[in-house]
């Protein structure tokens, strides 16, 4: 595979096209968690999604699950151009510095759910 991940036996891969056939998924998956959670996120934005999945990591968070969020910002996340180089999607989208990252009350917040 081109991500380098390999595949063993008693694993199995699902497909799932577009947000309509994963999230109820996700969703079933991070309720599921019973030990941990860990995310990798290089994108966020306020509405439902991200609502839902906050209500789902606060509720895992109190029954006792370590919750532990990754935010990948639009200069760290890697990208291959049409020349197949890496660029970050900061220099593809000619995103400015700091497009992703979260404000300061954002970084309250995140502190404040994972101290829960």
């Amino acid at each position: 595979m081109t991500t380098g991940t390999s595949l063993s036996a008693g694993n199995r891969v699902e497909l799932m096209l577009n947000g309509d056939g994963t999230y109820e998924r996700l969703w079933a998956d991070l309720r599921s968690a019973r030990q941990s959670i860990t995310l990798q996120l290089y994108y966020g934005a306020p509405g439902q999604m991200a609502d839902t999945l906050s209500r789902i990591l606060v509720e895992r968070a109190k029954a006792g699950v370590r919750v532990l969020p990754t935010l990948i910002t639009a200069d760290q996340l890697e990208l291959l151009d049409d020349r197949f180089q890496a660029k970050t999607v900061a220099e593809l989208f000619g995103y400015g510095r700091g497009l992703g990252r979260p404000s300061p009350a954002d970084c309250v917040e995140v502190r404040r759910i994972m101290t829960l």
